[in-house]
């Protein structure tokens, strides 16, 4: 076995996501410059935890888009994570969710390169799963 520090892992992680969100955001606001100053409503923005993404934008011609951002220093092939929230999401919203792949991240120059999945082509990926929730077959009266 190997001494793990769960607390910096976490931690380490969480900021290298906000980073990579940070990065698509600023991607979406400036992809959709001209949309914003013809209509202020299609400005993308950060959404709350547990909707299924992490970011709502816009196509071009003004419909939502859901954009769930998945950030490695590592490279494009390397594997991501989805919560269950957040694969159930997708399952419903195919045609209009967007998995923004950021890669090769340096927090020294806050750059990674973008590689977009579609939902339509996210779900021709392999999915494996790996955790279980465990809980009582009875329950205590």
């Amino acid at each position: 076995g190997v001494k793990i520090d769960w607390e910096k892992t976490n931690k380490a992680a969480k900021l290298l996501g906000n980073r990579g969100e940070e990065l698509v955001l600023n991607h979406e606001l400036a992809r959709l410059s001209n949309l914003i100053k013809l209509n202020p409503d299609f400005n993308p923005h950060k959404v709350l935890d547990g909707e299924g993404y992490d970011i709502l934008s816009y196509s071009e011609n003004g419909k939502e888009i859901y954009i769930e951002v998945k950030t490695t220093s590592k490279g494009k092939e390397e594997p991501f994570y989805l919560s269950l929230n957040e694969f159930q999401f997708l399952e419903q919203n195919a045609d209009s969710y967007f998995i923004y792949r950021i890669f090769e991240y340096n927090p020294i120059n806050n750059y990674g390169k973008l590689f977009i999945i579609s939902g339509k082509d996210l779900l021709n990926y392999s999915f494996k799963p790996l955790s279980f929730e465990i809980s009582s077959k009875t329950t205590l009266e």
